[in-house]
């Protein structure tokens, strides 16, 4: 379908077709991101686990309790960006499938069905 032909003929049409856009959105771009973040959490969770054993078998110094602490931080950070993609991508599928149901159901009742009323009588004519 080319782009210039999308059918925006109607109001109902366009907020339909906004939410689609919506919903592909959240799951073609948002969900990939969220899924890159959680990859990057278990890799820095099996360096904080790492750290964590080589501080059980021997005394740390200064400097590799420093690096252990930052892996700690850009831990919780990562899982708080990650929180928050999830709940963006939620809110936009969410939004997005509210819209496209919303505006197909209305095309359908207050236009499509009107139309093929008339289509109808004109047949039956």
């Amino acid at each position: 379908m080319n782009l210039d032909n999308l059918p925006t003929d109607n109001l109902y049409k366009f907020v339909s077709l906004g939410g689609l856009v919506l919903v592909l959105f959240s799951l073609v771009y948002l969900r990939p991101l969220v899924w890159e973040q959680k990859i990057e959490v278990a890799k820095l969770a099996a360096e904080v686990k790492f750290y964590r054993s080589q501080e059980a078998k021997e005394e740390m110094d200064v400097e590799k309790l420093v690096g252990f602490e930052i892996k700690l931080a850009e831990l919780r950070e990562k899982n708080l960006q990650i929180k928050d993609l999830l709940l963006d991508a939620r809110v936009l599928l969410y939004l997005g499938g509210f819209l496209t149901l919303f505006g197909f159901n209305l095309w359908y009742i207050r236009v499509q069905r009107p139309n093929d009323k008339i289509l109808s009588n004109e047949a039956n004519k």
